[in-house]
């Protein structure tokens, strides 16, 4: 008896690890999700075919001292300030036909101060708010066109506009289409569409 009880454990033991064999032989390690992809999963009204790219605070940092010419939108996607600022932002820039905007998620960065974090506000002290408290402050949602190594416009309307107001309440129509026509004209003026 005992025997038997041994083979048929051994057989259940043996059938269980050609299961798990056969299930993560069949599984697609390589197809990860894009950016875009993870992207649109952050902001709802975003589609998957989307021009955003994710970006660190090094290589920003790397891309903005090489002289490189890029379009940085900077918050969290938990901001619902941020979610309705996406929202209006991406048809500006689909129908701009606009390559890569990198994304810049700073919560992790700004909440433990990395010394990469600080020395992006370094680079965009002049457009930096002061709170209360008397400290200059990166507050998102926040855009930035940079050219040749250089801010050539810097958008954060909504940063503070939050305090005051709800998302649904700040972006009228008339504020809607003059934010469109605003980031529109700087796209041209740059030469950031295609």
């Amino acid at each position: 008896m005992k025997k038997t009880m041994r083979s048929l454990i051994y057989f259940v033991i043996f059938a269980i690890l050609i299961g798990m064999f056969i299930y993560l032989g069949k599984k697609d390690y390589g197809n990860k999700k894009t950016d875009a992809e993870i992207f649109s999963g952050e902001y709802k009204n975003i589609p998957t075919d989307n021009m955003f790219k994710y970006i660190g605070a090094i290589k920003l940092l790397d891309k903005i001292e090489t002289d490189e010419n890029i379009i940085v939108l900077m918050g969290f996607s938990s901001n619902e300030w941020m979610q309705k600022y996406v929202t209006y932002l991406y048809p500006v820039l689909q129908k701009y036909n606009v390559g890569d905007v990198y994304y810049y998620d700073i919560r992790e960065d700004r909440a433990k101060g990395t010394k990469y974090f600080k020395r992006l506000e370094e680079i965009l002290s002049e457009y930096l708010k002061v709170t209360d408290q008397g400290v200059e402050y990166l507050f998102t949602p926040a855009l930035m066109f940079i050219k040749n190594g250089e801010v050539t416009y810097f958008n954060d309307e909504t940063a503070l506009t939050s305090y005051n107001s709800s998302p649904n309440l700040y972006w009228s129509e008339e504020r809607i289409n003059d934010f469109q026509n605003e980031i529109g004209y700087y796209l041209e003026m740059d030469g950031y569409s295609e």
